[in-house]
């Protein structure tokens, strides 16, 4: 569960850089 957990922030964060670009 915390590598789920760990992924969902890491996964979180490139969607917000993502964003951020556009």
């Amino acid at each position: 569960i915390i590598t789920f957990s760990y992924f969902w922030i890491y996964g979180g964060e490139v969607i917000r850089r993502l964003l951020m670009t556009s």
